[in-house]
């Protein structure tokens, strides 16, 4: 039998070497307008108001110049006017500070859109947790308001609806809500554009978390088909048919529109050269300090400079700028607060040039904005940028990103003037497509969903593995008898026991095994990787599910798992746990609760350096247990579960996890031998 394929991307998580940036162009997705039926185009209004909830950890407000909140800004004041309900979920460390947030609560009551914030909490400061947690809280947050909502738009980044995705694949929630994921900025691609290499572990997680949202959106629309394209070569595995290029949605300001000097075609002169963009090499500042260094050197006079955009962490802008700035000779300010409002009218000002000098974009609400409100710009040829700009003004707006090129367009730029560029697209049909679609969206929401046949119940084996711990082995049992899942063998595996007490009890529950077909196996003191192959030898139920003796299941467990595996057709799923202290059982005297314990899944490079995947408490296809040969059988050497998990992932087999705490892991310095 072949392995199947896995249900991650091959390499995602860390494919620098050889990695291209440049922009392929192949045309191979559709735009958005293709997924319409032609009697729902005609529409202008939509049968029912869909509901919408736009989960963000980035929105114009809280967040002063974001590309993504910028462009949900949009996205929510479009959908609302054209008749739908918005409720934008704030995802963010701020939406823990009740001052921080209640103007913006009520700037957007104003404008009919609920504004709720979502404070991400729980876990710890680990990399893992650092990297799960906001996505952890969104997924929880929308479950418990799943009934309030008919779409759920999300961008990929830092995989923020990644679990709530993941519980939809999985058929455990979600099945009536339609995810709507935007191609924003990966986190790998983002490095690359920057230029640098990994230095934070938790990255990994995001690019992980990244690619799989990408990989189970129901609708995936790229502003650019350039990312599009980025993303296969980066072998995420997408669905092409439900993956689209569209056209950012972007409403302008009316009264910024009204004041605007310019009209599109015109040439302006210059008198004011401003970066236009965050203070990172990704979106050109080195490019563009070096240009400027070159027409210095050549003579040019240059006017004034300004720095609009904000600082990026871990990068120090204004050190690297007062080192060049020395040689241009001329005026230079810093505008680093302004939100995207106060950018715009800054801009709009004295005869301003805005320099767009992205190494690397995808759909840049920069460029979007300089062409809406007819601010002279020019921009580096990369990535999805030349696919906004009128093919007529590419060559007089655009440059390769290399220094001395830029340096040439500016200098005939302040020569010849500054061209107001013209947009490729037009804004009025896009807007079209958009209302169209949803409308075409909320009368599919109207409609009752079919119900899928009765999933049938196959065997799950549970194997206990057990050394001297008489006491715990008994609670593990009572919670495994207590499942509500009905077809069900045990197996309990006594790894060499020496304790009388243990020994005794094993016997006492040999006898009671015996009327159900349900068996005790002792064997020599082996180790637990050998304790649980002895068991799955002897299992014969299609899934196995390996627990160990110090652990308790709740309830739901085995169904729940049962359910995820069925519906996704995994050869390997693993949980969330919810650890404790104590000899007792949660909930008693004698125990305490402690931190639940997350993980992210089978993100490739991570999974070798932590375990990310899961604890050893898992249900297996056992074919592809076989197939995979089982767990190691070293003595005493321990992460035979880590182990076996990477042999899964690197095997092609396909492997999830339930974002569930579905039993209680217990704390303890007795642990087997």
């Amino acid at each position: 039998m072949r392995p199947r394929q896995m249900s991650g991307p091959k390499n995602q998580d860390l494919c620098i070497t050889g990695a291209s940036v440049s922009q392929t162009d192949a045309r191979r997705f559709q735009t958005l307008q293709s997924d319409l039926e032609p009697l729902v185009t005609t529409r202008t209004a939509p049968s029912r108001p869909l509901r919408v909830c736009i989960l963000t950890a980035d929105i114009f407000g809280p967040i002063k110049n974001g590309g993504i909140g910028s462009a949900y800004f949009h996205l929510a004041r479009f959908l609302v006017e054209a008749g739908h309900q918005v409720t934008i979920a704030f995802v963010h460390p701020q939406a823990g500070r009740k001052a921080k947030l209640e103007p913006w609560i009520e700037y957007y009551r104003k404008l009919s859109i609920e504004f709720v914030g979502v404070k991400p909490q729980g876990g710890t400061r680990s990399p893992l947790s650092f990297a799960i947690q906001s996505s952890v809280n969104a997924y929880r947050w929308l479950k418990h308001n799943e009934d309030r909502f008919d779409m759920v738009h999300v961008s990929e980044w830092h995989g923020l609806g990644y679990y709530a995705q993941l519980a939809k694949h999985l058929g455990l929630a979600f099945q009536n809500i339609h995810f709507t994921v935007k191609c924003s900025s990966p986190t790998l691609w983002n490095q690359l554009g920057n230029q640098q290499l990994f230095e934070v572990e938790s990255h990994l997680g995001f690019c992980f978390m990244e690619c799989r949202s990408a990989e189970l959106a129901d609708t995936l629309i790229s502003g650019s088909h350039h990312m599009l394209d980025w993303m296969l070569r980066h072998d995420y595995q997408l669905n092409q048919p439900r993956s689209f290029v569209q056209s950012n949605v972007f409403m302008p300001e009316p009264d910024l529109v009204e004041n605007a000097r310019n009209q599109p075609g015109d040439i302006c002169k210059v008198d004011e050269i401003v970066f236009f963009g965050r203070l990172e090499p990704r979106k050109g500042l080195l490019l563009f300090c070096d240009a400027l260094n070159v027409l210095a050197r050549d003579g040019v006079k240059l006017p004034p400079i300004t720095f609009l955009g904000g600082r990026a962490h871990r990068f120090n802008a204004k050190a690297l700028i007062d080192r060049h700035k020395v040689s241009w000779n001329t005026t230079v300010n810093f505008l680093t607060g302004c939100n995207a409002r106060q950018a715009l009218e800054y801009l709009g000002q004295n005869n301003r040039l805005a320099v767009v000098a992205s190494l690397l974009e995808n759909s840049s609400i920069a460029v979007y904005e300089c062409l809406a409100y007819r601010v002279p710009f020019v921009a580096c040829s990369t990535g999805g940028t030349p696919e906004l700009i009128s093919e007529a003004d590419r060559m007089r707006v655009l440059s390769e990103p290399h220094h001395m090129k830029m340096a040439d367009l500016l200098k005939r730029t302040l020569t010849d003037g500054a061209l107001v560029a013209r947009s490729h697209w037009d804004m009025a049909e896009a807007d079209n497509v958009w209302r169209a679609w949803h409308s075409q969206a909320a009368a599919r929401a109207a409609q009752p969903k079919p119900v899928a046949d009765k999933d049938p119940q196959p065997k799950v084996t549970v194997c206990v593995t057990h050394f001297n711990r008489r006491r715990l082995l008994q609670q593990a049992l009572e919670s495994i008898e207590a499942q509500t899942y009905p077809n069900i063998e045990v197996i309990v595996v006594d790894d060499g026991s020496t304790d009388t007490s243990a020994v005794a009890y094993l016997d006492e529950v040999e006898a009671k095994f015996a009327d159900r077909g349900w068996r005790v196996i002792r064997q020599p003191n082996l180790y637990l990787g050998a304790a649980r192959n002895t068991g799955a030898r002897h299992a014969t139920g299609e899934l196995i599910l390996f627990f160990d003796d110090d652990n308790i299941m709740r309830e739901m467990m085995v169904e729940t798992m049962v359910k995820a595996q069925r519906h996704c057709d995994a050869d390997v799923l693993t949980s969330f746990a919810q650890s404790f202290i104590g000899q007792g059982t949660p909930g008693s005297k004698d125990s305490k609760l402690r931190k639940e314990i997350r993980f992210l899944g089978p993100a490739k490079i991570w999974s070798f350096f932590r375990n990310v995947v899961g604890d050893a408490a898992c249900i297996v296809r056992r074919k592809a247990f076989e197939e995979l040969g089982g767990y190691t059988e070293h003595y005493a050497i321990g992460k035979d579960d880590m182990e076996f998990y990477n042999r899964v992932i690197l095997g092609g087999y396909k492997i999830e996890v339930v974002p569930e705490a579905l039993y209680y892991y217990r704390i303890s310095r007795d642990t087997m031998r």
